[in-house]
């Protein structure tokens, strides 16, 4: 019988993050500082080994994986993009913080939805739908070919898919 294991990892910091910002769909590059901090990363720890590598559409979850795994060729995955903040894409929450709606989403728990954005009933479905497919896609690829008692896989995505 085959074993499978998927690695989850998390995106580096971009720019946004580092400044406070809600960055979910816009693209925002990777801090240059994550780049360094993940080259001593690499360097400090070993990361998994693996044969299958996934991603989040965004560039920030793909250049995560190219640089822990220069060889990676990752099948992205659309559904494990992360969270739509609407019109507070790019915002901090002090700037947000005069604003009735922003206190009522804070305070839902994730079940009202930023204006023009996504609450976390809309947003899971997806993503669980997105996880599913590559479960079986990986499972399909795995059969027919000679005999590994485990295969592995990374999937580097956001902190809001995992």
């Amino acid at each position: 019988m085959k074993s499978y294991i998927i690695h989850f990892i998390r995106n580096m910091p971009c720019e946004g993050n580092l400044e406070g910002r809600y960055i979910g769909r816009t693209e925002s590059p990777m801090a240059m500082g994550s780049i360094a901090r993940l080259a001593q990363l690499k360097q400090a720890h070993p990361y998994p080994r693996a044969s299958r590598f996934f991603a989040s559409p965004s560039t920030r979850c793909v250049d995560t994986l190219k640089i822990l795994y220069p060889q990676a060729d990752p099948e992205v995955v659309l559904e494990l993009a992360e969270c739509d903040f609407g019109q507070w894409e790019g915002q901090t929450a002090a700037q947000l913080e005069g604003d009735p709606r922003f206190r009522q989403w804070l305070a839902g728990g994730g079940q009202a939805a930023p204006p023009g954005g996504e609450s976390s009933p809309v947003f899971g479905p997806p993503v669980c739908s997105g996880f599913e497919m590559l479960v079986q896609n990986l499972l399909a690829q795995g059969q027919g070919r000679p005999p590994q008692p485990t295969v592995e896989a990374v999937l580097c995505t956001h902190a809001g898919v995992r």
